[in-house]
């Protein structure tokens, strides 16, 4: 009889042990997924910057946002895009096209820019893990819009995306700027772009014409960052909480494509052939001459 209670006992102790065992690997699970998640290196963000290209969209070059999570082995970037320009050349010269933000695995990025011969530079942010997790989350809401806002360099390029994506992420927390370098604070934006685009005078005539008047208007220095060189030359001086902004830089790809020297064959030099055209032809009056104007 009490060899019989003795093993009954026992039959009731072992689930009671083995639920107890289980317990304590979910709570030791439980403590290492939380760790891993809390690590610093759980969530790595940077800025990409990718040389100009020829390309009438990408002559000031290109900026994006990578983001990486080596537990999870993910790794994308975050840009704004518009729609193919290359089938409808005339829906973008009207402003037509749509734009927005895409989130694309980096190899694909990096392959594509290296097939162009672009260069490839990367910007570690330091900021905070919780900061970091916060901007993946801004990007990902951003990419779930769907590409449908209007085509908008001006106000929705790539620098200057970049550059609220992580303001907004940083909040309560403020960026510190310091001084900010004398041509952002005398020159337009107009003025601005058009100094990084001098060997492409016909894409910065062109992309001048889609903007309008709007790129004169007065407006926050900080609305000025609209090339991604300046993005980068703003936030290597930035700092938060006392510490920089950008970390060491890092060259993943270099430039391999030539950029041509501008030729004469510029807006200027066109435009000036009509000026002519039209004061020889207030004296000259052959049915030739007007056909070619009205042309």
């Amino acid at each position: 009889m009490k060899l019989r209670r003795f093993i009954a006992s026992w039959l009731l102790l072992i689930p009671l042990v083995c639920m107890g065992q289980e317990a304590d690997s979910l709570t030791l699970a439980r403590q290492d997924s939380l760790a891993i998640t809390e690590s610093d290196d759980f969530v790595k963000a940077s800025i990409l910057v990718a040389t100009p290209s020829d390309v009438l969209y990408s002559c000031v070059g290109h900026a994006s946002m990578r983001m990486q999570c080596p537990y999870y082995d993910l790794d994308v970037v975050y840009t704004y895009e518009s729609e193919s320009v290359k089938s409808r050349i005339l829906s973008f010269l009207m402003g037509e096209l749509k734009m927005g933000m895409t989130s694309i695995p980096t190899e694909r990025i990096l392959s594509g820019f290296g097939s162009e011969g672009r260069g490839i530079t990367e910007y570690p942010l330091n900021i905070p893990l919780d900061k970091r997790k916060s901007l993946w989350q801004y990007l990902d809401g951003k990419v779930e819009e769907g590409m449908n806002l209007p085509y908008d360099y001006l106000n929705r390029g790539c620098a200057l995306s970049c550059f609220r994506a992580i303001r907004t992420a940083l909040l309560p927390d403020t960026i510190s700027f310091g001084e900010w370098d004398e041509k952002f604070v005398k020159q337009s934006r107009r003025t601005l772009a058009s100094r990084q685009m001098d060997n492409f005078p016909w894409n910065r005539f062109i992309l001048q014409m889609i903007i309008g008047t709007d790129i004169d208007q007065p407006c926050a220095l900080v609305n000025k960052i609209i090339v991604p060189l300046h993005l980068i030359e703003v936030l290597e001086k930035a700092t938060l909480n006392g510490q920089p902004l950008l970390g060491e830089m890092c060259t993943l790809a270099h430039q391999t494509v030539q950029i041509k020297e501008p030729g004469w064959f510029s807006p200027m030099v066109i435009s000036s052939i009509f000026f002519l055209l039209a004061i020889v032809s207030c004296f000259w009056w052959q049915r030739p001459l007007s056909i070619l104007l009205l042309i």
